[in-house]
């Protein structure tokens, strides 16, 4: 079996909606400007997520079949707290990869594997499909510029509603749906993002962009100009906007389908002091709290803030930003899906951050917040 056969096999598990996630590493790095993680980067690292109702043993049995792979690859339970620090900025990652679970790790930077790993991923790349393309109802195409050796191609999206927080979800959307079919580095998703201009999403294929990458643009504007009948300069509704049922969390549809082979036998407090222990490891790596001083006392994290008068720092949006990827995380984590609650307090006079692990039945009351709870 060739590489390129392999990439062909992966891409039929599952289905065009459900379809074998990749997870590169360098790659969202590099995007979010997260050079803490670049410089851990010895080698090329990929994650691969397979779809439901397939095993990450059955993926790497089809690994095995091609001969004198230049890569290294194995099976692993989760991406690894040195990676964590993905989970934050990185919308696609934490909606894939943010628990703990079986997937097939690579890593292969030699000129072989990555010419190997190029043919692979080439052929599990998705093609336009207008029946899972999202928000297809909330633009129209404002412009289209078919691209060539030089130049990259380009799609603009004309947004219905004037409203840049609609903007903002639609390209996060697209943005994900563009991963999800191994398009990350082939094609970005802008935005305007000046008050007076139109409220326009705009794709561009990049210098990684390869045929495939480039056609799907094309297929994205062809199927878009004969819906709206050519370029539009504005964008005016001729039907009802959709309205989208309320969908339950990533997070937790894919912790309900955890299968469970036997009732958790500990004591309750075993579990809350598992869960402190992993949280405290998981927390002390992550960007914003790996130089600040965390102490672990009995069922309490404390995590204190610089109280220099300068180069003092407080608590921020930033830090509860990663403060809910830790718990996520932790949630994932093997016998940790249930049977722990975490709780937040900050003291503004002291700086002082406090992090209470409770069993289920204990719930604290205001003014501490409990995390995951919004």
């Amino acid at each position: 079996m060739t590489f390129r056969d392999l990439g062909k096999e992966l891409k039929r598990l599952g289905t065009a909606e459900d379809r074998v996630k990749v997870l590169d590493v360098d790659h969202s790095a590099t995007t979010y400007k997260l050079p803490q993680i670049e410089q851990r980067l010895r080698q090329g690292v990929f994650y691969l997520r397979a779809p439901a109702g397939v095993t990450a043993q059955e993926m790497k049995e089809l690994f095995d079949k091609p001969k004198d792979p230049a890569f290294r690859y194995g099976i692993t339970s989760g991406i690894g707290t040195d990676y964590m620090e993905l989970l934050t900025p990185d919308e696609y990652a934490r909606k894939y990869f943010s628990f703990s679970n079986q997937f097939i790790r690579i890593e292969g930077a030699r000129r072989m594997a990555r010419e190997q790993l190029d043919e692979m991923f080439d052929e599990m790349k998705g093609e336009f499909d207008p029946g899972n393309f999202p928000h297809l109802d909330d633009f129209t195409i404002s412009g289209y510029k078919k691209g060539d050796a030089d130049l990259s191609t380009e799609v603009k999206l004309l947004v219905y509603d004037d409203d840049f927080r609609s903007m903002s979800k639609i390209e996060r959307d697209i943005a994900i749906k563009l991963s999800e079919d191994n398009l990350h580095r082939e094609i970005t998703a802008g935005r305007h993002l000046v008050k007076d201009t139109k409220p326009e999403i705009i794709l561009s294929s990049t210098a990684k962009a390869t045929a495939k990458g480039k056609e799907f643009l094309s297929s994205l504007a062809t199927y878009l100009l004969e819906r709206d009948g050519g370029i539009q300069t504005e964008a005016k509704r001729t039907k009802p906007k959709r309205v989208e049922e309320p969908q339950p969390s990533d997070y937790r549809t894919l912790v309900s389908g955890f299968p469970k082979a036997h009732a958790d036998s500990r004591h309750p407090s075993e579990i809350v002091n598992h869960a402190q222990s992993e949280f405290l490891d998981t927390l002390s790596r992550m960007t914003a709290f790996k130089d600040l001083e965390i102490l672990k006392l009995n069922r309490v994290i404390h995590v204190q803030f610089p109280k220099k008068l300068f180069g003092g720092r407080r608590l921020d949006l930033r830090d509860l930003v990663e403060l809910d990827a830790v718990h996520k995380a932790i949630l994932g984590s093997p016998g940790l899906h249930e049977g722990w609650n975490a709780y937040r307090l900050y003291d503004k006079k002291e700086r002082l951050l406090k992090i209470r692990f409770t069993t289920p039945e204990e719930e604290l009351q205001s003014p501490w917040s409990k995390l995951g709870s919004s």
